[in-house]
């Protein structure tokens, strides 16, 4: 998941903590870090632009190593998060077709950024606190 993502990680004083608990299970941690980044994923398949869906159905989530990743391999995926321009690399020119049908040649295309994952993940921010909250007071970090 190289081309666009967000990462949630454990670190610092829950996971020092947890070290020290009875439970000691990075498998609870894990359970808590996918149902983090389920919810950042759900929400980020429904602000993610729609053509044909491709994009929408690229969105996936990997939880590993106490660290939960949102994202999509798809190579356009960062420019339609971040906006910016596309430039021909081995030619003088771009040249594609409109959904029109008209045939178009430039040196270069401006992508309007329209962010899917920035705004998944600060939406459920709140929520993603309470889970971890609970589990703090549960290991006695609260």
């Amino acid at each position: 998941m190289s081309n666009g993502f967000v990462i949630i990680e454990i670190s610092g004083e829950i996971l020092k903590k947890m070290e020290e608990s009875p439970l000691k299970s990075t498998a609870v941690l894990n359970k808590l870090l996918r149902k983090s980044v389920l919810l950042v994923q759900n929400e980020a398949k429904k602000n993610a632009p729609f053509e044909t869906g491709s994009l929408r159905r690229s969105i996936t989530h990997e939880v590993k190593n106490l660290t939960g990743t949102v994202g999509t391999d798809l190579v356009y995926a960062r420019i339609q998060e971040e906006g910016g321009d596309i430039t021909p690399k081995t030619k003088k020119y771009l040249r594609f077709k409109t959904k029109g049908g008209n045939w178009v040649t430039t040196k270069k295309v401006r992508i309007k950024k329209q962010p899917y994952l920035k705004p998944a993940l600060t939406k459920n921010r709140n929520k993603i606190i309470q889970i971890f909250n609970e589990f703090a007071t549960l290991i006695g970090l609260k």
